[in-house]
């Protein structure tokens, strides 16, 4: 009897863990548009037919994991593997301000711009191209010396929402040649 009583009570912790497993959404992975960017004009590509015959200076890909989308810019038509594959939303970050300052010190407020291109982790990780090259192109701001950026971990469940308020937010600064972590 006792024994059983103590194989019951070992069940328990992994079935709760399961439970909250469960609860935290599915992170498949969908490419959902390819466009060439040159000469200051973007053309969609369904097809490798489709591909301009120009200077291109870059694919901007849009994809989905799980129910959000992002935008990754590079020099080829890939989305890299460490973009791709999430377990379960762990390490998952979000863009919280993006801070666009140019030579002058104007600042400018460019986060629902810089949003999409931030990705899960929300350190633009993945990118062949500087951040701000990547706002020069989404924006009318062309004289961003540096971006400065806050993440923090995302919420995805109420257990993630009570230890977001424990996690470290982390402050970024993008030039055109590097990425620094400063928090």
């Amino acid at each position: 009897m006792f024994g059983l009583l103590i194989v019951s009570l070992l069940c328990v912790p992994v079935y709760a863990i399961s439970k909250f497993w469960s609860l935290i959404p599915d992170t498949s992975y969908d490419l959902l548009e390819i466009e060439a960017v040159g000469d200051g004009r973007a053309y969609q590509i369904n097809d490798p037919s489709d591909i301009p015959d120009m200077n291109i200076d870059y694919f901007r890909m849009r994809y989905s994991v799980g129910d959000e989308v992002f935008a990754v810019c590079r020099h080829s038509v890939t989305v890299p593997t460490h973009l791709r594959k999430r377990k379960k939303n762990i390490g998952a970050m979000e863009l919280v301000k993006a801070l666009s300052v140019d030579e002058l010190g104007q600042v400018r407020e460019v986060t629902s711009k810089l949003a999409p291109f931030s990705g899960m982790y929300g350190d633009f990780s993945g990118h062949d191209i500087s951040v701000p090259d990547i706002l020069k192109e989404v924006s009318d701001i062309k004289d961003a010396s540096f971006i400065v950026t806050i993440t923090r971990p995302r919420a995805h469940s109420l257990l993630h929402l009570l230890l977001r308020k424990y996690g470290r937010d982390s402050i970024g600064v993008h030039t055109r040649i590097s990425h620094t972590k400063v928090l």
